[in-house]
């Protein structure tokens, strides 16, 4: 969650202490909701912000006081899994065979995207 937290700590906070959301950032956020399988509760606790709040931001957007950003084009990677190698395992050794995964984090980003 570090990367999440740095991303927020950019977030201008006004004199009460409250984040100072950009309008453009509201937006983002509200798009984010629209993607299939998304809710309002996985994409509040993403940004550490409470669900209604994200519903007001939604019902603004319906009221046309929240531009959204062009939604066309935005999808999900397809992604294939392919089955395992088998493991050949010789039955005269003393090692158990185990799994290792090694994973990294990445970036998608869409070509023109800031």
């Amino acid at each position: 969650m570090g990367a999440t937290s740095e991303f927020l700590a950019m977030v201008p906070r006004r004199a009460d202490g409250k984040r100072d959301w950009p309008p453009e950032l509201k937006a983002r956020i509200v798009a984010e909701t629209l993607i299939e399988g998304e809710t309002v509760n996985a994409v509040a606790k993403r940004y550490e912000l409470i669900p209604s709040t994200v519903s007001d931001w939604r019902r603004m957007a319906r009221q046309g006081k929240l531009v959204l950003p062009n939604l066309d084009g935005m999808d999900f990677v397809p992604v294939e899994i392919e089955a395992p190698a088998p493991v050949v395992v010789n039955r005269h050794s003393k090692l158990t065979p185990y799994w290792r995964a090694k994973l990294t984090p990445f970036v998608l980003s869409r070509p023109g995207a800031a």
